[in-house]
Formats: structure tokens, C-alpha cells, sequence
């Protein structure tokens, strides 16, 4: 039986009041990892969840795969690559989500998250690596 665990995902977002993310149990198979947010303009407000099976081959990627919450589909891939200057960190993925998206801000809400997470990701792999 795999072990559960409560351990938090070391966080890198500065709104830890609407993010969490836990692993909540280790499989063969890999993590399921929970992660909690709200995504939301003025009057918008959508509370979002999802619980991910993550994979990984270590200095290479890491995949993930949506297997509950507020989504029909989701499946990221994170992509690392040696280079001259360092590593380059590239990511696919698609999100089909199971809510409604107001049509006209709707994707700009998710594209100005997504950029924010990622910026945030980023500037904690440079503050961990550190000078």
C-alpha cells in the first residue's frame, strides 16, 4: 500500500493565500500531487483544483497528467536541456478545463497566470542555485 503524506511542495508563489500544492501520496507509478488556486478579475472568481500524477526522469523532464479536480483534460511536460550558457527549461502542455471561461478575459486570465507561475518558478531555481 503506498504511503500517504501531508508534506507540503516547497513553494515558490508569492499569493501562498490562494495556492497550495501537497503531495499527497507516493505510487510506483509516481506523485499525486494536489494543487489548489483561484483564478479571478473583479467579479470573476473561479476556484480551480486539480490532482496530478507526477513523473520524472531526473535532468530531463518531468510530466504531468491530470487524474481529478476542475479539469475534463491536463497533461504538462517540462523539458530541461544543457546549453552553453546553462539549461533550458521549456514546458508543453494542454489544459481543457471543466468550468466556465468568461469568453472575453477567460484566456487572458489564464495566460497572466500562467505567466506569473512561471516568472515565480524561475526566479526560485536562480535563488536556489544561488550566485
Amino acid at each position: 500500500m503506498p504511503s500517504r503524506t501531508d508534506r507540503h511542495v516547497p513553494r515558490h508563489s508569492a499569493n501562498a493565500s490562494t495556492n497550495t500544492e501537497a503531495i499527497v501520496e507516493r505510487t510506483p507509478q509516481g506523485l499525486i500531487l494536489e494543487q489548489e488556486s483561484e483564478l479571478g478579475v473583479l467579479f470573476f472568481v473561479q476556484h480551480i483544483s486539480v490532482r496530478l500524477l507526477v513523473t520524472q526522469t531526473p535532468f530531463q523532464r518531468v510530466e504531468s497528467r491530470g487524474i481529478g479536480g476542475s479539469f475534463r483534460e491536463f497533461s504538462g511536460r517540462y523539458e530541461l536541456e544543457p546549453t552553453a550558457r546553462g539549461v533550458r527549461l521549456s514546458y508543453t502542455g494542454r489544459w481543457v478545463p471543466a468550468f466556465f471561461l468568461p469568453p472575453l478575459v477567460g484566456m487572458v486570465l489564464v495566460r497572466q497566470s500562467l505567466e506569473k507561475h512561471f516568472s515565480e518558478m524561475i526566479a526560485e531555481i536562480r535563488r536556489r542555485a544561488g550566485p
